[in-house]
């Protein structure tokens, strides 16, 4: 554990990011809106904890929720356009990265901008598919990251298993606005 290690005191940033985890954890799918808002808050709340160094605990708290609510709306803003150029970038790098072992030589430019436009077509269609698995294993990170250690799996595969079997047991369809 670091010395930032979850507090009880409402002024430790991490307490917020474990906050938005367990939302996540659970009600990520159910709760898309919320899902895709708190993404963005706990990704500027992280930022706000690196950008802040050495400061004293109020104003380190201040720059973490400003940061998150920055976050929350640059994420709710931009969703759409988000999903699009991740499926867009992530096809055609892996068009970029198989068309080699199909035919050999250089790729073709026109390779991985099909791909790409696939992708961006694509990929956020599967995003609703697949969001109950990406908001669990994001709210098992936070979760984690708040406990003081982000990489440890003995605490990232059962909060995965206990929020997915909680998304399960809370049951439906996810709602997407």
């Amino acid at each position: 554990m670091n010395d930032l290690a979850l507090q009880l005191p409402p002024t430790n940033p991490q307490l917020f990011v474990g906050i938005a985890g367990v939302v996540l954890l659970f009600a990520g799918a159910r709760l898309y809106r919320l899902a895709v808002v708190t993404t963005g808050f706990v990704g500027g709340a992280v930022l706000g904890l690196q950008l802040s160094g050495h400061v004293e605990a109020q104003v380190l708290t201040i720059s973490v929720v400003c940061m998150g609510i920055i976050g929350a709306f640059i994420m709710h803003m931009a969703e759409r356009l988000a999903f699009a150029l991740i499926g867009a970038m992530v096809a055609a790098a892996l068009a970029h990265a198989i068309w080699p072992s199909i035919m050999p030589g250089e790729v073709p430019f026109y390779v991985p901008t099909a791909a790409g436009i696939v992708g961006m077509v694509v990929v956020p269609r599967l995003f609703t598919a697949l969001l109950p698995l990406f908001t669990t294993v994001l709210g098992a990170f936070c979760i984690a990251w708040a406990l003081g250690d982000p990489g440890d799996w003995r605490i990232l595969g059962p909060v995965v298993v206990v929020g997915l079997l909680g998304q399960a047991a809370l049951g439906g369809s996810t709602r997407r606005s």
